[in-house]
């Protein structure tokens, strides 16, 4: 692939960014995923590459990288079209639901807040003391489970996850949803906490999370801050990169490692205090451009098993995500073509990577999970279903309810913005469990308006049969 179609491709990839930059009429959150995923998984591999000779060599060596970006792109600028295009009044019906139509106060926003982290934390440490207290250990178990054992981890990782995306949607939201300016700062710390536990467990992109954060606690009130305050917020925000840039890298070394090989780890934590600031920095570009490049591994999935490999399978698969493993311990993995763990193409394409029996994984271009699935004709059904998803979480955020605005949060996949757009298999896998979330919400909301219904009616006939003085 020729170096001016890669920057016809770039040019391309930006003029979308800049219309998504300028749509006032979509929520703060889902402009800043839609631009997170462009610029980290379109915008960034296709500029290293332009400007990385070994890169380029590397990715024109693979005979199937120019149709992995020519999808890529056109199905990433489809998705931009598609967004901006549907009537949000084909969804909005989402917000007018028991759910979206009853803002929680402040009061119980904090409660919820207190509780996600009084419940994340002590599962978090079980799971720590579970394989064996080490933090290796920990980081290698998290990415490398069996299927058998998916049942506890999946359970925790999915309580995080909501616990996260809730007091991410406390930090992002608006004045219809009335929470106080005093709440939204709890939303903010309770954030931090919760994302520090992520990177504890190997998750690396959660150091990006506080930064994320601050500039959705900002944003509203920015033009209305003084400039002290708008040179010290970007200042703590380069200070929280400058600090995460190292840390991403020794975790990084550290992820997969086992036995004897533990000592990686600390090898790299010491090779970075021997580097001096500007190898650090071309190193941590090149590991941010090892993270980001879903193109070239997705040409490498392409090149090993061709287009419509898996066909249903990791769909029909995903549609059984919901169900505990409790209830149904032999559930097939959900997005895997062979129901287990080595199925799912993040897992198959990193054979050409790595080990994948330490826990090796590597980010893959959506559409080429599609070409991988269903072929071309996948692309179209692709390109719908992430239009609709992104236009559903667009409705939670703009809601009256922090609550569904919450589960909207977990649609955009903060702070990746890996599967914003996302295969079918996995918009599916997680509709449905977010699905399972409103109607638990629903029931919950609608039992407690019962409850005071009839207390009122209670108090009500009390007072009437009260004799009069």
């Amino acid at each position: 692939m020729s170096a001016d179609s890669l920057l016809l491709a770039l040019v391309l990839l930006l003029f979308a960014a800049l219309i998504v930059r300028r749509q006032r009429t979509l929520a703060r959150p889902v402009r800043l995923a839609l631009l997170g995923h462009l610029g980290l998984w379109a915008v960034w591999p296709l500029t290293y590459v332009l400007l990385d000779a070994t890169a380029r060599e590397e990715s024109v060596a693979q005979p199937h990288f120019p149709l992995v970006v020519v999808a890529h792109v056109a199905c990433l600028l489809a998705v931009v079209a598609g967004v901006i295009l549907l009537p949000a009044r084909a969804v909005d019906w989402v917000g007018r639901t028991s759910v979206g139509t009853r803002p929680l106060t402040d009061r119980t926003v904090r409660l919820w807040l207190a509780l996600a982290v009084t419940v994340v934390i002590p599962l978090r440490i079980w799971q720590f003391q579970t394989v064996g207290g080490d933090f290796l250990s920990l980081i290698s178990a998290n990415v490398g489970t069996e299927k058998s054992e998916l049942g506890a981890v999946t359970a925790i990782t999915a309580v995080a996850v909501v616990g996260t995306s809730f007091a991410m949607a406390v930090v992002a939201s608006d004045n219809q949803m009335s929470l106080r300016g005093a709440t939204r700062w709890w939303g903010y710390a309770t954030l931090v906490v919760l994302a520090m536990q992520q990177v504890i467990f190997g998750t690396r992109a959660f150091l990006l999370t506080p930064v994320l954060g601050g500039i959705l606690l900002l944003a509203p009130r920015w033009q209305r801050l003084s400039r002290t305050r708008k040179l010290t917020s970007v200042a703590l925000g380069a200070m929280l990169l400058a600090i995460a840039a190292p840390v991403a890298l020794v975790l990084g070394a550290a992820r997969g490692v086992q036995g004897a090989e533990r000592e990686a780890a600390t090898e790299a934590a010491a090779l970075l205090g021997e580097l001096t600031p500007a190898e650090q920095a071309q190193l941590t570009v090149r590991a941010a451009y090892v993270k980001f490049d879903a193109l070239g591994t997705g040409a490498s999935l392409i090149a090993r098993d061709g287009t419509e490999f898996a066909g249903w399978q990791p769909i029909t698969s995903a549609l059984l995500a919901p169900i505990p493993r409790l209830l149904l311990p032999n559930k097939p993995v959900p997005t895997s073509f062979n129901g287990e763990q080595s199925g799912i193409p993040y897992v198959r394409a990193a054979l050409d990577y790595g080990d994948i029996d330490l826990g090796m994984v590597v980010p893959v271009s959506a559409s080429a999970v599609m070409l991988w699935e269903l072929g071309y004709g996948g692309l179209p059904l692709f390109v719908f279903v992430n239009v609709l998803t992104l236009r559903f979480a667009d409705a939670m955020l703009r809601s009256r309810s922090v609550l569904l605005g919450g589960f909207g949060i977990v649609l955009l996949a903060f702070p990746t913005f890996e599967y914003v757009v996302q295969p079918v298999a996995g918009i599916i896998r997680d509709g449905l469990r977010i699905g399972l979330y409103f109607l638990l919400a629903t029931g919950a909301l609608l039992f407690a308006r019962r409850d005071r219904v009839e207390a009122g009616n209670a108090d009500s006939s009390a007072s009437t049969a009260m004799p009069a003085d």
